[in-house]
């Protein structure tokens, strides 16, 4: 490994957080392997799963090496406010996609 990867501090959470997205974005061929389109969903939460395990197991390993360091304040403060974004776009997102498909039912 590079000098320079090797004395790169890395904020708490980062593996895991990249393991989650890697994980969700191969799930979907996981999902399509099912054969039908319903299962899409079941792959994308077997991919992040398995990269929720993958990216801690790295995050471990990394930590040890003392490579991890706490989050500060405003960046927890961050990661909040970019939850809350995501999560309510994805309740605004579902509503829509639920009222379209009760009225053309």
């Amino acid at each position: 490994m590079a000098e320079r990867e090797m004395s790169r501090i890395y904020p708490e959470g980062t593996f895991v957080s990249i393991g989650v997205a890697i994980g969700a974005g191969l799930g979907v061929p996981i999902g399509l392997l099912f054969g039908d389109p319903a299962f899409l969903g079941v792959g994308v939460g077997i991919g992040a799963g398995l990269g929720v395990a993958i990216g801690a197991a790295v995050e471990a390993r990394v930590k040890q090496r003392g490579q991890i360091r706490p989050l500060s304040a405003e960046e927890r403060r961050q990661r909040r406010r970019w939850a809350t974004i995501a999560l309510t776009a994805g309740a605004v997102v579902g509503i829509g996609v639920l009222m379209v498909f009760l009225l053309v039912r």
